[in-house]
């Protein structure tokens, strides 16, 4: 396997787990942060380990304000009706109910629960004109999930074209980069013209390590490397058009179908992207190869004079668990040590100290009060909860909700409503989602859930 198809390869490992729960997900949730930029922009600094008492907050002047500021009333996306909208992907009717939302505030007995899990940062990182400051965060090691609030700042008006605003407070902070999966949201009252105020909801992803890396990536070369991006995907959409056309008068279906399994073993392929579509970007992708520069390429060399390959598997068994080797590399194992050699520089890479980095230590050892429903099978604390979705979401999203003391209904999803900040696929077949809601865990009687395509409930009651 080549570098960049390895490269490329890699990448399909996490894009496959995503699409398991987010592939039929509405457009709702604004960009995650975009971690390829890591590797190309100049970056950023130092490690976290500062005491509450020194250190001041930026956008909060304590833990309780910041938690009333994003989980109490008139946050400014507090509530949404369901509403039918257009899907031009659909044949008619080609509409869908794009679910609403109903944040609901937190309880005071939650909240001071909460406040002792906030860990101040104050760090700050400038560059071409903006800032970055990082606030707070608050991290669950049982889960591996947590948010941190930052604030970008320029001395003239951000750019909102930019940010991709989404109807309940999602945004792409085109400036700020992560090395972890998750999605920013904007903090309205804490939001000037020259200052975006967002929490940033992530997934700590056990290949990148416990450390958080946030990125105020260098503007100028962020848009040139821009540019140069969309000319060439530009011209390989170009290309593949035209190509694939002629392919049809060259191949037939029988023929087409062989050649492409001769070249990339993969055939079958119908509808757009059928298997004249893959001639036509193979053949692009070849004729272009030598311009592709791997960004890792001399960290990889490094580590090859460093580690044997063999010492470079154990090192990455180590860091993931066998389990989670043998479950990514399954009928692939012939990749992986040198897939091995690309994780760990990718890894190095993206929590080196820089100029423009900073970098938050996740504890280890903090795990927020949580349940478990239904002989473990269901784990809510007071900001998530994970599903195991192989078991009740076989062939798609099962909706469910949590059943509380007082008779209320705390939906997590279902076609009508979503309160999720983001939904991910975790290891084990278990499914991530982030509230957006901080809940009462103590008053749940039961969680309610509907295994996708059954229509039948199932109550899960507490272990």
């Amino acid at each position: 396997m080549k570098a960049e198809e390895l490269f490329l390869a890699i990448g399909g490992l996490e894009q496959t787990r995503l699409e398991k729960t987010e592939q039929n997900k509405p457009a709702r949730s604004g960009g995650k942060l975009g971690r390829r930029l890591l590797i190309a922009a100049v970056i950023t600094t130092g490690l976290i380990g500062t005491a509450f008492a020194a250190v001041s907050f930026y956008l909060y002047d304590s833990p309780a304000q910041m938690l009333q500021g994003l989980y109490g009333e008139n946050t400014g996306f507090d509530k949404m009706e369901p509403t039918q909208v257009s899907d031009p992907q659909k044949p008619w009717p080609n509409s869908m109910v794009q679910p609403g939302y109903e944040k609901h505030p937190i309880e005071e007995t939650v909240a001071q629960e909460l406040e002792q899990w906030v860990s101040p940062v104050g760090q700050t990182v400038e560059t071409d004109g903006y800032k970055l400051t990082v606030d707070a965060f608050v991290y669950d090691q049982e889960t591996r999930s947590g948010f941190v609030t930052l604030a970008l700042e320029h001395d003239e008006p951000l750019d909102e074209s930019r940010l991709q605003k989404q109807h309940n407070g999602g945004i792409c902070p085109y400036m700020v980069a992560s090395n972890q999966y998750g999605y920013a949201y904007q903090i309205p009252e804490k939001t000037t013209e020259n200052c975006l105020a967002m929490t940033y909801y992530f997934h700590s992803e056990m290949q990148n390590g416990g450390v958080l890396s946030l990125t105020l990536a260098d503007r100028t070369q962020q848009e040139t490397e821009k540019e140069a991006v969309d000319r060439t995907e530009q011209e390989r959409s170009d290309y593949i058009a035209a190509r694939k056309e002629e392919l049809r008068q060259e191949l037939t279906v029988e023929e087409a179908a062989a050649k492409l399994q001769e070249l990339q073993g993969m055939s079958g392929y119908t509808g757009t992207y059928d298997d004249y579509y893959f001639l036509a970007a193979y053949e692009f992708d070849q004729a272009h190869r030598s311009q592709w520069v791997d960004p890792l390429e001399s960290r990889i060399e490094g580590l090859q004079k460093e580690l044997t390959p063999e010492q470079a598997e154990q090192k990455l068994r180590k860091l993931w668990g066998d389990e989670q080797v043998e479950e990514v590399f399954a009928g692939q194992m012939e990749f992986l040590q040198e897939a091995a050699y690309r994780i760990l520089a990718e890894r190095e890479e993206e929590t080196q100290p820089q100029p423009n980095r900073i970098l938050i230590s996740l504890p280890e050892s903090l795990t927020l009060p949580n349940r478990t429903f239904g002989n473990g099978n269901v784990l809510v604390n007071a900001l998530c909860v994970r599903i195991n979705d192989e078991k009740y979401a076989l062939g798609g999203s099962a909706e469910f909700s949590l059943n509380m003391k007082d008779g209320s209904v705390f939906v997590v999803r279902n076609g009508q409503m979503d309160n999720t900040l983001f939904q991910l696929g975790v290891e084990k077949g278990f499914c991530l989602c982030m509230l957006n809601s901080a809940v009462n865990t103590h008053d749940i009687v039961s969680v309610t859930v509907v295994p996708a395509g059954t229509g039948r409930s199932v109550t899960l009651l507490p272990d």
